[in-house]
């Protein structure tokens, strides 16, 4: 269905693309996905190596470097990425501190590190710290192995003595992915959630189906800053022409006509073996009414003589999903 052009008699109202009632949290929702595109394209410009390095250490022996720089930094982190360089079915347990120039542990962590065949598992020998400061200072970082042995055979004193090498990498302005990724997945649920909700919003105060060309209905509506959606689906035969015209028109409590429109619809049409088999359409309206009253809503489609059925659904207190046009009727 696509609107093809709208004729207009709307004595005392106006008409108006607005975003007046769009829905705010869908906005918010894309704006924070938004944020997060940013935040993730940013992460690579920001981001700067400042050391990368093989070192080894042991039981008896730690491995030290350094001196690190950590500097104030608006957007992301100083990331210190330690990752165990063991052999098939070892495990080791490990520590990585780092500490500032009066030998102070500033930060510290401990990792469990362990590569085996036996089970399958992807190994996981990887740790990081990600640090963040309010000036600018040196730190030295210290890898210690704290236990180590086979996965086989358990641990050992001896084992402890040997050495491991570890792959260290330290990087400022680093963005931990972790959180974008977590943030835009919620953001998307959220605005998933929100873009389909409006399609629901508002509180149905009108429906009518006749098996003809019109519909009409009345109920207490309206009011200010409550907008109205008039919607009008039509069902024609095969005989239909592809576009047909949708007459709207609203009516006070004395019948006197308040508000009309019109809209040409195209129709979908329907195929059966090859044959064309019925048509359908639909029409949308959108109009606010000052003054809280009862009023009638009638649809009139033409021409009249293919149609099946007309369906008439208004919604009153819906929210859009962007810019509408809506006709403001005064009474």
């Amino acid at each position: 269905m696509t609107m093809l052009s709208r004729g207009l008699i709307v004595p005392a109202s106006r008409v108006q693309e607005t975003y007046r009632f769009s829905e705010p949290s869908l906005y918010l929702a894309f704006g924070a996905i938004a944020l997060i595109a940013v935040a993730g394209i940013g992460s690579f410009f920001t981001s700067r190596m400042e050391l990368e390095r093989r070192v080894r250490a042991s039981g008896s022996e730690p491995a030290i470097l350094g001196p690190v720089l950590v500097e104030p930094q608006t957007i992301g982190a100083l990331r210190i990425d330690v990752r165990a360089l063991l052999g098939r079915n070892e495990w080791a347990v490990f520590e990585i501190q780092a500490l500032d120039a009066t030998g102070k542990v500033v930060a510290s962590a401990v990792k469990g590190a362990w590569s085996e065949s036996i089970s399958g598992r992807d190994p996981d020998l990887q740790a990081g710290l990600d640090l963040r400061s309010r000036q600018s200072r040196e730190l030295t970082l210290v890898i210690s192995v704290l236990e180590r042995g086979d996965v086989r055979t358990g641990a050992s004193p001896q084992s402890l003595q040997q050495p491991i090498d570890f792959a260290v990498r330290v990087r400022s302005g680093a963005i931990d992915g972790r959180f974008l990724w977590g943030g835009l997945f919620v953001s998307l649920f959220f605005a998933g959630a929100t873009w389909f909700q409006t399609l629901t919003s508002g509180r149905r105060v009108i429906e009518a189906v006749n098996p003809d060309s019109d519909a009409a209905g009345r109920a207490i509506l309206g009011g200010e800053n409550i907008m109205l959606r008039v919607l009008a689906i039509v069902l024609s035969d095969e005989t239909s022409p592809p576009t047909l015209k949708v007459r709207l028109r609203v009516s006070n409590s004395q019948g006197q006509t308040l508000y009309r429109d019109s809209q040409e619809i195209r129709l979908k049409f329907r195929h059966n073996d090859g044959e064309i088999d019925g048509a359908m359409g639909a029409a949308l309206f959108f109009l606010t009414i000052a003054e809280r009253n009862s009023y009638g809503v009638s649809v009139e489609v033409e021409p009249d003589g293919p149609i099946d059925r007309t369906h008439l659904v208004v919604t009153e207190g819906v929210r859009t999903r962007g810019k509408a046009r809506v006709a403001f009727v005064e009474n």
